[in-house]
């Protein structure tokens, strides 16, 4: 799938582990859910792509151009986001730890509260 088109592509739950989609087109493209753990996606289009609670830990994105993509609650921990252009990107929620490699000088998402922290929070008057 290296250099392939699927610019405004639909999937749901797509499963693309460990594939090689480097200098792909992802375009406008919809992967709510689907899993590109450890998929090669240096280079790629996803411009406008919505990849919402998809499963990317240790993917690659170097050098990717992610701008107004939507990565609300997704899992990113390992992934490689070095040298990613992420202006406008909504990274809500988003699932990171100390491995994930963000661009230089991007300010990492801050990580999701934790459920038990966040019941404790609200019960405390």
């Amino acid at each position: 799938l290296t250099g392939a088109n699927l610019s405004d592509a639909r999937a749901t739950t797509v499963t693309w582990t460990g594939a090689n989609l480097a200098r792909a087109d992802l375009t406008d493209a919809e992967f709510a859910g689907g899993d590109f753990s450890g998929a090669a996606l240096d280079g790629a289009t996803l411009i406008r792509t919505k990849l919402d609670a998809a499963r990317l830990g240790s993917a690659r994105f170097t050098d990717a151009d992610l701008n107004r993509a939507s990565l609300v609650a997704a899992e990113v921990c390992g992934a490689d986001f070095s040298g990613a252009r992420l202006e406008l990107a909504a990274l809500e929620r988003v699932s990171s730890c100390d491995s994930t490699r963000w661009p230089e000088g991007f300010a990492a998402p801050a990580a999701p509260p934790d459920e038990a922290e966040t019941a404790v929070a609200t019960a405390v008057p």
